[in-house]
């Protein structure tokens, strides 16, 4: 028996850093599979890196006929919106995200006891 994960990459690749990133991936987690979704070279460079002299297995899906290209940015603006509405809340109830800075030595850790005692 045995399972897998799927690790979604981000969909703005730059070119040097994008590929990188993702052959750091491939080597970390022992990906077995890339599976490239509507993006010719991409797919074409991924193949090239990992075609027959590794065990990665390179597929290329095409992408779905209602889905619509989004610039650059558009998904930039979209990226930030959602960090500030995750970090700050909505609009209409604003959260205040404080940081407090401490002199180690003043900080105590305890620990807890956890099920019965002997």
């Amino acid at each position: 028996m045995s399972s897998g994960c799927i690790i979604d990459t981000p969909g703005i690749l730059d070119q040097s850093v994008g590929t990188e990133m993702i052959r750091d991936i491939v080597a970390e987690f022992s990906v077995t599979v890339i599976v490239v979704l509507g993006h010719e070279r991409l797919f074409n460079d991924m193949a090239r890196r990992f075609g027959d002299k590794s065990r990665v297995a390179v597929m290329k899906l095409a992408r779905s006929g209602g889905a619509v290209e989004v610039n650059d940015n558009y998904l930039e603006q979209t990226q930030n919106y959602i960090t500030k509405k995750y970090f700050y809340g909505e609009m209409k109830n604003i959260l205040s995200p404080v940081s407090r800075t401490l002199d180690f030595k003043t900080v105590k850790v305890f620990r807890l006891a956890q099920g019965k005692p002997s």
